[in-house]
């Protein structure tokens, strides 16, 4: 995977390349401000750099992003909003990516933090450049043309919604942490024992409905995790605590795809193995895509490794009535028999796309 890393100097900046624009565009700026229009070369590639250089931790509660305007009076976001900065030890920064040719681009900082100083880059380019990606703490810049280990093609990621999660507590309390668009939901501190110990952030929906949740997902667990660790795309129902699990199982996260049946977070019922062999272990190091419909009164489970093309499990197909009965939450899972684990050994579902949809 090629993939290329910013690097921005707080000092001067190296001139520009033909085709490109940089541009520091605020220093110390503590307050809401819009800058002016920036430099136009023809550019289809914007990116957006803030930078909070005395900081102590993550900096949130922020919104930055770039606007466009094709008569100089009238913006439009071209970016997602920055809304949080992530500490790396000497700074908190964050970088956005958009496209597009416009006759107008700015900066716009709609919420400053007045107890940090903000410094922010504008870069613009002729040359495209891929996804930002949020990745162990720091922000990549994918090639154009890169899929990104089975991210899926770049139009087709969808962000992580920042709100609208419930947290599920199953074994030990889970965290959800969102930002520019990802997500990663993780173990509290103390960790928890015992099998089926279940960490699920989910979403409610209308009890019924039709429904296609699609995510890409990845597991990062750097320790043993017990010979019972799955992670994947969750449906449950709230009326009898039951729920059915569809991504990957086996020892160390990374065996099988297996449909699973429980009858409560923490109990086990039925699995349906849909996929077995080195599938799990290439969902777990390069990520893959986890589908679940519901049509009628069946619930489809499928895979892909890049959003094009999916393989159904149809082997594991069964009906709504056949055991959960009702549906009214979707969302994703992660489970593991790791106790009290330290913090930074802790495993981590990495979210880097989600959707749901319904008719």
């Amino acid at each position: 995977m090629k993939t290329i890393a910013l690097l921005v100097s707080l000092g001067t900046l190296a001139p520009a390349a033909p085709g490109t624009v940089f541009r520091k565009v605020f220093t110390g700026l503590t307050s809401s401000q819009a800058s002016s229009a920036l430099p136009n070369i023809g550019q289809g590639m914007h990116m957006l750099t803030v930078m909070f250089p005395a900081a102590s931790g993550d900096v949130t509660g922020i919104v930055v992003r770039l606007e466009a305007s094709y008569d100089g009076s009238s913006y439009f976001p071209i970016t997602q909003d920055v809304a949080t900065a992530t500490y790396t030890g000497s700074m908190a920064y964050a970088i956005t990516r958009g496209n597009g040719t416009f006759p107008f681009v700015r900066v716009n900082v709609a919420t400053a933090s007045g107890s940090n100083p903000m410094t922010v880059y504008y870069t613009g380019s002729t040359h495209p450049l891929g996804n930002v990606i949020l990745d162990s703490g720091r922000y990549l810049v994918e090639g154009p043309s890169q899929i990104s280990a089975g991210r899926g093609p770049l139009y087709r990621v969808d962000a992580v919604p920042t709100s609208g999660w419930t947290l599920l507590n199953a074994g030990s309390s889970p965290v959800l942490q969102l930002s520019n668009g990802l997500g990663v939901l993780q173990a509290d501190a103390s960790g928890g024992i015992g099998t089926n110990n279940m960490r699920i952030a989910y979403r409610t929906i209308t009890a019924g409905a039709d429904f296609t949740v699609e995510a890409f997902l990845k597991m990062d667990s750097s320790t043993n995790v017990g010979n019972d660790c799955g992670w994947g795309i969750t449906v449950q129902n709230s009326a009898n605590s039951r729920l059915v699990n569809w991504g990957v199982q086996g020892t160390a996260c990374q065996n099988d795809l297996y449909r699973r049946r429980y009858t409560s977070p923490t109990a086990f019922s039925a699995g349906c193995l849909a996929v077995g062999g080195f599938t799990g272990q290439q969902c777990k190091y390069l990520g893959c895509w986890m589908r679940v419909q519901r049509v009628g009164d069946a619930l489809k489970f499928s895979y892909s490794f890049n959003r094009e093309l999916w393989k159904e499990a149809a082997v594991c197909q069964e009906s709504v009535a056949a055991f959960i009965g009702q549906i009214d939450r979707v969302g994703v899972y992660f489970e593991d028999q790791l106790s009290n684990p330290a913090s930074g050994l802790r495993p981590a579902l990495w979210i880097g796309s989600f959707s749901l949809t319904t008719p």
